[in-house]
């Protein structure tokens, strides 16, 4: 049986914050229920397949708009991640940019190695993403895009552009930092997909506007 809504209360309007169309239904839906749900079920009133409106989840998910939790056990086996609407502020806003500029600069002031220490503080981020799907590089990509680095795939095997910067504010204050911290973001990520890290290289500032990531075809782990 379906779930019911509390109240009829609209569901809020649509975030700010860049999300596909698609996700922006799952949202909507999500919104209806008044306790978290199950992508079977989400799957089945949108029409989509399981993996489709997973990855969708996992893209709201990162951006702070979703929240999962274990549903309860059915028996053998890790029970079924269920999810709901978080109702969260859906913009970084000045204060944001600002906290992360101010963090940026006491790393450089107190470290003796601001970039690895931003490398090394961008993996744990990125180890904390939600990304899943059997084709790396495809899963990177999806993960980047979700952040708002607006990849693009070159056409050359592992190889993509990346157009936009998420902190591109406070990358012009302090690119080391915050360079390093998305270096170690797609660390952190290819190490949770059972890639090699080591495999993953970014080039900030390729050109002016756009930075370039290469994800070696064979860097996936078995």
């Amino acid at each position: 049986m379906l779930n019911t809504r509390v109240d009829d209360t609209p569901p809020p309007p649509a975030p700010s914050r860049r999300i596909s169309q698609a996700g922006e239904r799952v949202l909507e839906l999500l919104h209806q229920y008044a306790t978290p749900v199950g992508v079977d079920e989400l799957a089945e009133r949108l029409g989509k397949h399981t993996n489709t409106v997973r990855e969708q989840l996992n893209a709201l998910v990162n951006a702070g708009l979703v929240q999962r939790q274990r549903g309860e056990s059915q028996g053998r086996g890790r029970p079924a991640w269920h999810y709901a609407a978080t109702g969260a502020a859906q913009t970084a806003g000045p204060q944001m940019v600002g906290l992360a500029s101010a963090l940026a600069g006491q790393l450089e002031r107190n470290s003796d190695d601001p970039r690895a220490a931003a490398i090394e503080a961008g993996e744990g981020w990125g180890e904390s993403l939600l990304a899943d799907g059997d084709d790396l590089q495809r899963s990177v990509f999806l993960v980047l895009d979700e952040l708002g680095f607006a990849p693009q795939l070159d056409g050359s095997a592992g190889r993509m552009s990346l157009h936009a910067c998420p902190m591109a504010d406070v990358a012009k204050e302090h690119p080391v930092v915050t360079c390093g911290v998305h270096q170690g973001v797609i660390r952190g990520v290819v190490r949770q997909l059972g890639g090699d890290p080591d495999a993953a290289e970014l080039t900030a500032r390729h050109e002016p506007e756009m930075c370039l990531l290469t994800v070696a075809e064979d860097s996936a782990t078995t």
